[in-house]
């Protein structure tokens, strides 16, 4: 059901205001990377952080990063 939820989500994508940590594996097989980029740009309020060689599930493959990334970005009062 993902391409008939991204067609009720996408359109909503610019005017959210709420700030957003989009974190992406850069050897992602299933949504490459620059999904992530794409994304960004239209989330005004938002950030990407990248895990190298991380795949699709990159808070597993990079476990070590994933936790100080969310703490890094709650302790700076989640700005992008």
């Amino acid at each position: 059901s993902y391409p008939n939820s991204l067609a009720t989500v996408d359109p909503l994508l610019d005017g959210l205001e709420t700030p957003t940590l989009v974190f992406w594996g850069g050897e992602d097989k299933i949504l490459p990377v620059d999904n992530g980029q794409r994304l960004v740009k239209r989330l005004p309020n938002s950030r990407l952080h990248v895990f190298a060689g991380a795949g699709h599930f990159s808070y597993q493959d990079a476990h070590d990063a994933f936790a100080p990334m969310v703490i890094d970005w709650i302790s700076n009062g989640c700005r992008p």
